[in-house]
């Protein structure tokens, strides 16, 4: 008796994936997509947001002065050291010894040195945006539930990058005041 009943289960089963199998496929194929796309959205509007951020963002233009790209929308920046000194002059608030150094003629010492400095900072475009490709790839839905363990992963991420940066910066402050003052 058991065995008869399985059999025709089994039956019904091949009937049902004859009949709606295709059906069932395309309908789990299709919400899969629309599942990929809604998450395509949610990521892109949270990068529309963080890049929005990230312009509000004093050192911001710096950065990407620094880098040479915007690491979040990976367009070309260029400029000479004299204008990534001008950006962290105005960036530490230091504006009238920025006019000092123009008017003394010092900026292209200083921006000498910077040079030195960047080649042994040795960072590039390319570890920058892997840094933001971690994050990236860290996100998930899950991190919805969770907005602050993201965001703490995220600083996690970034930290001995920014800390290096800082770094240099301060490095950068002391030099310019210095040039500044013996100017």
């Amino acid at each position: 008796m058991r065995q008869v009943f399985f059999s025709g289960w089994d039956e019904n089963m091949a009937v049902l994936d004859r009949t709606f199998g295709q059906l069932y496929r395309d309908i789990v194929n299709f919400a899969g997509r629309v599942k990929d796309k809604i998450f395509e959205l949610i990521k892109a509007a949270l990068m529309a947001g963080l890049k929005a951020l990230a312009d509000a963002f004093p050192g911001y233009p710096l950065l990407t002065q620094l880098l040479g790209q915007d690491p979040l929308t990976g367009e070309e920046v260029v400029s000479t050291t004299a204008e990534k000194i001008e950006a962290f002059l105005i960036l530490i608030g230091k504006e009238q010894e920025l006019e000092r150094m123009q008017a003394e003629g010092t900026i292209q010492e200083t921006a000498d040195w910077i040079n030195a400095e960047l080649a042994a900072l040795n960072f590039s475009f390319d570890e920058v945006k892997a840094l933001f490709e971690e994050a990236w790839n860290a996100f998930s839905l899950e991190d919805l539930r969770d907005p602050i363990a993201a965001f703490n992963r995220t600083i996690g991420i970034f930290r001995p990058f920014t800390e290096r940066v800082f770094t240099f910066a301060a490095n950068v402050a002391i030099k310019v005041l210095e040039i500044i003052k013996n100017a």
